[in-house]
């Protein structure tokens, strides 16, 4: 599934957290960030720009299939911020498209979720580049148990906190 390649870089992540030898409650940030070229006068620029990057797919990936406890950046359970924010009430059991469910309510509320963020660089009076981006946090514990959970990381900018500072790898 994952080329060899991409497996050791995701084993070396889990590998290096593991030489950290850190408590095992400790939290590791992800952060994912994609960008687009934008006409930023257009009203719905940055709805675009989620929908072009796929974030949204990829962010509900981590939290539905990994088998990761994903936290916001605020320390709620994702899930269950959506779940209070009433986006997963209309979800019928069975499906089998959760993932997908999720991707679509992440698109629908970026705005008023906040799990979804973005960022406009204006080039001109009409030209610019949005990034859209997404913060949240695992147990550390989760992905030393379970290294094909690490496999879900790729892409995202891994940090975390040290005696030392932030250890960050990308």
């Amino acid at each position: 599934m994952l080329s060899q390649l991409a497996q050791e870089i995701f084993m070396t992540i889990v590998d290096k957290l593991r030489s950290l030898k850190l408590p095992a409650d400790t939290l590791v940030s992800l952060r994912y960030e994609a960008s687009c070229d934008v006409i930023h006068v257009r009203d719905e620029y940055v709805e675009e720009t989620v929908s072009e990057t796929g974030i949204a797919d990829t962010v509900a990936t981590l939290v539905v299939d990994s088998g990761l406890t994903v936290q916001t950046d605020h320390g709620d359970g994702f899930l269950d911020t959506l779940r209070a924010d009433g986006l997963l009430e209309d979800y019928e059991r069975g499906d089998f498209a959760f993932t997908d469910y999720v991707a679509g309510a992440l698109t629908e509320s970026f705005y008023d979720t906040g799990l979804i963020e973005y960022e406009t660089k204006q080039y001109d009076y009409k030209r610019g580049l949005c990034t859209v981006s997404s913060n949240v946090r695992v147990p550390l514990s989760e992905l030393l148990e379970n290294p094909v959970s690490a496999t879900y990381i790729g892409g995202w900018t891994t940090s975390v906190k040290t005696d030392n500072g932030v250890l960050t790898f990308d």
